[in-house]
């Protein structure tokens, strides 16, 4: 049987035809032709697309140069970090800088093709459409369209479809133009992290402590999981869902082979071992330094057309690391001494000494309440203090009456102990500048940022006492006084005006009623003598003195004036010490030598023209009057104590009515240094006189600060105050000095006296 469909060819017939293909097989293969033209031409429009969308936006490299917002960065004269300043807080480091095991649980999470497309997995996009279709979800980003993302901004507000179109473009575009490896860097140093840290380098110092090269297996999972979303695993605020997204990028590094089965079932078990020592807090080696120079920074990048926290500013200052850390470790040694004292002095009602060393007082602790006595004498500053507290307020908002407010967190011990507790700290204040160039080279603004921010160096002002008594001998000295004049140590009054009476008495509340020079009268802090130069010389003429050595808060021109009663900040006090010690010539405190852009141009550098305040004699005369207050006055602790004594060190201490402030400054020819101390509310003070003098508690500060120098070669012994080239004044009395008469100076007919200000002579007190 013939199958139907074959039939025999006739003889006669034409030889057979050939076989036509099934319609089905032609219509396919025109379908394929159109689609790989369609295909070609696609390529070729996306192509000539892409190229026409790039061109619209800068290229990565010149987003990574001037888009990006990175911080200001400060750094310290050795070129180390001191701190940084930004909105997004971010460190851009080269790839090779980055774990391999970051770029492997990226790549194996989020895009395990990256080495194989050409910036979109078609393979992902095509599968991501198909699931789509049937109401799944999944990504079909790839790195590079990531990293679109991130640097284009301007990308996410166009529309749907046009966004996409662009973001697809530039993905194809960058892809081309520049090496996987830099896209990697690019990728790695643009993403965000949560906590402000935007890319890898800051992320690993915010989480972990410890740069990007250093993350290992476990860690740097973790920071690759959270870049599904920073706020949703967010290891802080939700640690379960952060183990769970970690634990999920582990195993993806197990598919894709970058880690054992072995590995990622030990690495799963781990913790999620935060360390957040470093960026979250403050880490800066000098805080109140670096908050100094931020405001002042701000000011400078506002003038200039900068943003001192997205611009990449480079500020590179005077700080010196190792002088820093010993400014540290002496306030922090010293402090804990002297805490010592008043905790001891003010949690009894005897006023017994234990002795003349802290350690005395560290070997005999005290338990309760911290100054409890001082509180139950004092109950209205704990009262005024209580009204400052947010609990009060939130008492008053809630409806509480004050007086009800206050008794019952007077009854809640939790409170009271912690309001006790901080405003009982001892604070601290410290700052040196070289005096040959105006440096500043440590700057220690408290005790602790974190708990108390005031900066006792450059913010608080306080009356420096018997430290401002130099600037009164300076105008008496160009005036034509000699240091070895003579004057009575007498107490007298002095009546500016019908009603002002004034009757200065010495610290010790003891007059001598003998002469004594100048100089020995500065040496021991003479208050009598003092106020006696002060009326003769004029308290304008001394404010005029003070100005052009570098103190700049307001002074007011009365009597007192030479004994420290108006405020002034630390670094001003010292900024004129360090003037008399440069041989009479003043310079501004200098803090930042230059500051670059985020590509490293000089934009500004930074100096301090100087200014002759005092002449050489003047400044060498006066010199040798302070040294007299480290020889043989005040200060002398400062050498014996502190094993100085082969060093030329001229100073002045300084002790504030109530023992409220204790003040030290300390001169070498290569290192000014003021010092600070007590309590930010001046009604807290040590209780007994001995203790609260500046020669016995700053001095301490100051003095263990310049052993520990010494002791690293930062101070030269062999160096001397006035050379080269300066005329040597002579420590011993010249042989024409004269003895003056009571209330004179010498007999220059031309010294001023205020005609309004009469004195009386009164008895010596006991």
């Amino acid at each position: 049987m013939s199958a139907p469909f074959l039939t025999e060819r006739p003889p006669d017939s034409p030889g057979p035809s050939k076989r036509r293909r099934p319609r089905w097989l032609r219509v396919l293969g025109v379908v394929v032709a159109c689609s790989v033209l369609a295909s070609g031409v696609g390529l070729l429009v996306l192509f000539g697309y892409g190229n026409h969308v790039a061109s619209t936006y800068p290229s990565p490299m010149d987003v990574k140069r001037t888009s990006l917002e990175l911080p200001s960065i400060v750094y310290m004269a050795d070129g180390t970090e001191l701190a940084r300043y930004f909105v997004k807080n971010r460190v851009w480091v080269p790839l090779d800088s980055v774990s391999q095991h970051v770029v492997d649980a990226l790549i194996a999470t989020e895009d395990h093709r990256y080495f194989e497309h050409g910036g979109i997995d078609y393979r992902r996009l095509v599968s991501a459409a198909f699931k789509t279709a049937r109401g799944e979800r999944q990504g079909a980003s790839t790195i590079v369209m990531q990293l679109v993302r991130n640097l284009y901004p301007e990308v996410r507000e166009l529309g749907d479809l046009q966004r996409k179109a662009h973001e697809l473009a530039l993905a194809q575009h960058i892809d081309r133009s520049y090496s996987k490896e830099s896209l990697l860097e690019l990728y790695l140093n643009t993403v965000f992290f949560g906590q402000r840290a935007y890319g890898i380098e800051a992320a690993a110092r915010t989480y972990f402590s410890v740069p990007a090269s250093q993350l290992d297996v476990a860690q740097s999972a973790l920071l690759i999981a959270m870049l599904k979303g920073p706020s949703l695993y967010h290891p802080i605020e939700r640690p379960e869902l952060a183990t769970r997204r970690r634990n999920l990028v582990l195993d993806r590094m197990l598919t894709h082979g970058y880690i054992s089965e072995a590995e990622a079932k030990q690495f799963q078990r781990t913790g999620l071992g935060l360390n957040l020592a470093g960026e979250m807090r403050s880490p800066s080696p000098a805080p109140y330094f670096a908050e100094h120079v931020r405001t002042w920074a701000e000011d400078w990048a506002r003038t200039n057309g900068y943003d001192l926290h997205k611009d990449g500013l480079r500020i590179y200052t005077t700080l010196d690391p190792d002088i820093q850390q010993a400014a540290e470790k002496a306030v922090d040694a010293q402090m804990a001494g002297l805490q010592a004292v008043v905790d001891y002095e003010w949690s009894r009602s005897g006023t017994r000494r234990l002795g003349e060393e802290t350690s005395d007082y560290l070997r005999r602790p005290t338990n309760g309440r911290r100054l409890a006595y001082f509180w139950k004498q004092h109950p209205d500053v704990l009262a005024d203090h209580i009204r400052r507290a947010d609990a009060y307020r939130e008492a008053l908002v809630q409806g509480e009456g004050a007086e009800a407010a206050i008794n019952r967190l007077l009854e809640t011990p939790s409170f009271i102990d912690a309001l006790c507790e901080t405003l009982g700290t001892l604070q601290a204040g410290l700052v040196s500048i070289d005096p040959r160039t105006g440096h500043i080279k440590a700057w220690v603004g408290g005790r602790d940022f974190d708990s108390d921010r005031y900066d006792k160096v450059a913010l608080a002002r306080r009356q420096p006492g018997s430290t401002f008594k130099p600037f009164a001998y300076a105008a008496a000295i160009d005036a034509g006084y000699s240091s070895y004049d003579v004057l009575r140590d007498s107490v007298q009054t002095y009546t500016a005006g019908r009603e002002d009476h004034w009757v200065p008495t010495n610290s010790t509340g003891i007059s001598s009623d003998e002469l004594v020079s100048l100089r020995t009268a500065l040496a021991q802090s003479k208050n009598t003598v003092t106020a006696q130069v002060v009326q003769r010389v004029g308290p304008s003429q001394i404010a005029r003195y003070a100005r052009r050595l570098g103190v700049e808060s307001p002074l007011r021109p009365v009597l007192s004036i030479g004994l420290g009663t108006s405020e002034v900040t630390l670094l001003e006090l010292t900024n004129a010490y360090t003037s008399i010690a440069a041989q009479g010539v003043h310079r501004e405190p200098v803090f930042v030598t230059k500051i670059t852009d985020r590509t490293g141009r000089v934009l500004e550098t930074f100096g301090s023209d100087p200014e002759r305040a005092l002449s050489h004699r003047t400044s060498s005369i006066l010199v040798d009057m302070l040294r007299g207050v480290i020889d043989d006055g005040t200060g002398r602790r400062v050498k014996w104590q502190f094993g100085l004594d082969r060093f030329d060190l001229a100073g002045k201490t300084g002790t504030t009515q109530n023992n409220a402030d204790g003040w030290f400054m300390l001169m070498h020819p290569d290192l000014v240094t003021g010092v600070w101390l007590g309590f930010n509310d001046q009604r807290l003070r040590f209780r007994s006189n001995w203790w609260g003098q500046g020669g016995h508690n700053a001095l301490l500060v100051a003095g263990d600060y310049y052993q520990a120098l010494h002791t690293a070669g930062h101070l030269n012994p062999t160096r001397t105050f006035g050379e080269p080239g300066l005329e040597v004044i002579p420590t011993k009395p010249a042989a024409h000095s004269t003895t003056l008469p009571d209330s004179t100076l010498s007999p220059n007919s031309t010294i001023p006296t205020d005609p309004s200000i009469s004195t009386t002579p009164q008895p010596s007190t006991p």
